[in-house]
């Protein structure tokens, strides 16, 4: 059984001289959401919850490229099951803002036929591009389905998508976080806490 997300929208940010930042991306943080220690914590605890579901042969777990990348190793290597590994890339974001277009990439999708499949995303806040790679991996032959999202941001949901995770480890509130993988502009992937960019940033 899931156990609720941890909600951290009324959490008060960690100030960025309270934690190691690098001395680069300091001045570019509003302050630190979610640190380095509390998220591998709770994805110990969704690769528990993970684990718990019966499995026919090897799990398929799809990340979802480029921002689960972090997210995906750290959930993978704790499950207690054997892990096929594979990868998918979409996209729908420029700069902070959907631009409402879901690029694909080429995928075979019949690999997942006959298959127990675990989806890791990082974060879903639209939920438009998730929502539609679940469709067309659900439109296969499928064992089980499960998702397995790092971060949820209800707050940005369209109002049209139904899709609710599995597997959710915080609920986060309607700002632009980087870093623990997740990126602006393809900077501030290895920035070791969840962290918040300052406005002017992401305007």
């Amino acid at each position: 059984m899931s156990s609720h997300p941890i909600d951290m929208r009324l959490s008060p940010l960690i100030g960025v001289n309270q934690l190691v930042v690098p001395p680069t991306f300091e001045a570019d943080l509003k302050g630190i959401l979610i640190p380095k220690g509390y998220a591998d914590a709770r994805i110990e605890k969704l690769a528990a919850e993970i684990s718990e579901a019966p499995v026919k042969g090897d799990l398929l777990a799809i990340c979802v490229l480029n921002g689960a990348m972090h997210f995906y190793d750290k959930l993978i290597g704790q499950i207690a099951q054997p892990v096929e590994v594979d990868t998918i890339r979409l996209g729908s974001y420029n700069g902070t803002s959907s631009t409402g277009v879901i690029r694909e990439y080429p995928f075979d999708y019949s690999k997942c036929q006959g298959r127990d499949v675990l989806v890791v995303e990082d974060i879903i806040d639209t939920g438009r591009t998730l929502e539609k790679l679940v469709g067309r991996i659900r439109a296969e032959n499928l064992l089980s389905l499960r998702v397995a999202c790092l971060l949820d941001k209800p707050e940005r949901r369209d109002f049209t998508v139904t899709l609710k995770p599995d597997h959710i480890g915080f609920v986060i509130p309607d700002l632009f976080v980087v870093g623990y993988g997740l990126d602006f502009n393809n900077r501030y992937r290895g920035l070791a806490h969840i962290s918040v960019l300052k406005d002017e940033l992401t305007r």
